[in-house]
């Protein structure tokens, strides 16, 4: 039940939750009447179903996080793995699924509406390279793999690179795709599209950067000459 409850309250579970359900619940606001058809075809759309579909598929190659296992890095790999790079990013992003979520994903950022060159290879390294390469890592982490820090390391420095050529690809543009707030009116557009949904990007330039640090920090104390006989003294008790 604790864990359970942990994984209710995770930040990138609460994110991913949020993110889905912020443009059904809008679209209940604008058309009341017709809501429950465009319900259905959210729920229904392929980009949802491949989403949910990986995350079982994770667990299924994973197995379910355990006391051990660092539950916020296990589940930040498995739900971007599955929702963020399939879900949203790869399949609503780059190919229109998911037409209520498209719908603030071209409001958001101009490039998803023209599927700018730049943006829509992103959305695509999303979808092949960094979403196995997520559940992988989420494997990795939940068995206690010896290759668990180098997939932590391989994967974050994709959504690290990927992150930075989004984001500041458009600072030095000069903003002419994203509704920027220059005035700070903080109106509810701009804080939906621009300080949230725009800034959201910055999560993956913070995150992959202290996880990058954290694993390489692991390593090191996994590789000191103090580490090292701890594991021969170890070895020896037991024989």
């Amino acid at each position: 039940m604790a864990t359970l409850l942990k994984v209710l309250i995770d930040p990138t579970v609460l994110f991913v939750v949020g993110c889905l359900s912020v443009a059904p619940a809008l679209e209940y606001v604008r058309n009341p009447a017709g809501f429950e058809k465009e319900l259905t075809e959210y729920l229904l759309d392929p980009a949802l179903i491949a989403g949910v579909v990986a995350l079982f598929f994770g667990i299924l190659i994973g197995g379910f996080w355990t006391k051990k296992t660092s539950v916020h890095s296990a589940l930040w790999f498995l739900f971007n793995g599955a929702i963020i790079h399939i879900t949203m990013d790869g399949l609503t992003g780059g190919y229109h699924f998911l037409k209520l979520l498209d719908n603030h994903y071209t409001k958001l950022d101009q490039r998803f509406r023209d599927d700018e060159t730049t943006s829509w290879l992103i959305t695509q390294v999303e979808l092949f390279i960094m979403a196995p390469l997520c559940l992988l890592t989420y494997r990795a982490i939940v068995k206690a793999s010896s290759w668990k820090y180098p997939f932590i390391i391989l994967t974050s420095t994709f959504q690290l690179i990927g992150a930075i050529f989004f984001f500041f690809s458009e600072v030095v543009s000069g903003f002419k795709n994203v509704p920027i707030d220059r005035n700070l009116e903080f109106t509810f557009d701009h804080i939906l599209y621009f300080w949230f949904g725009y800034g959201a990007n910055l999560i993956w330039i913070v995150i992959p950067v202290a996880f990058i640090i954290n694993s390489f920090v692991q390593i090191d104390a996994l590789l000191s000459p103090k580490s090292t006989v701890n594991t021969t003294s170890a070895k020896k008790k037991k024989n």
